[in-house]
């Protein structure tokens, strides 16, 4: 992720990108594996003042683009806010250089804070 910044996706959830290159993608709008999963109004996020959910969809993204999770896919869905904020200060304290394989060795469970 070559951005170090926030951004917002199509009014569906957010992105943050660290200096030491790694990101996260958090979805939980219409068709992502959130509560909104089966929602067909695909316009229903951008009518609400407040869009809210108790999961959401996650997506790596390292220096070289989005990395496969060890759960072998490129998002994990369902994941509570407590799961999200573990996988953001993980990638947070990355050091510079870390490869794929090395983020995927010590990535936390997903049992952790689900």
């Amino acid at each position: 992720m070559s951005e170090r910044l926030f951004t917002i996706r199509d009014h569906s959830g957010f992105s943050i990108g660290f200096p030491n290159g790694w990101g996260i993608s958090v979805l939980f709008g219409h068709g992502t594996y959130s509560d909104h999963h089966d929602l067909r109004d695909w316009e229903a996020a951008k009518r609400a003042k407040v869009w809210a959910s108790t999961s959401a969809e996650i997506a790596v993204h390292g220096p070289d683009g989005m990395m496969t999770l060890p759960n072998g896919s490129e998002v994990e869905g369902y994941c509570s806010p407590l799961r999200v904020a573990a996988i953001i200060g993980y990638l947070a304290t990355l050091e510079p250089g870390a490869t794929p394989e090395q983020v995927r060795a010590a990535f936390p469970a997903e049992g952790v804070a689900r």
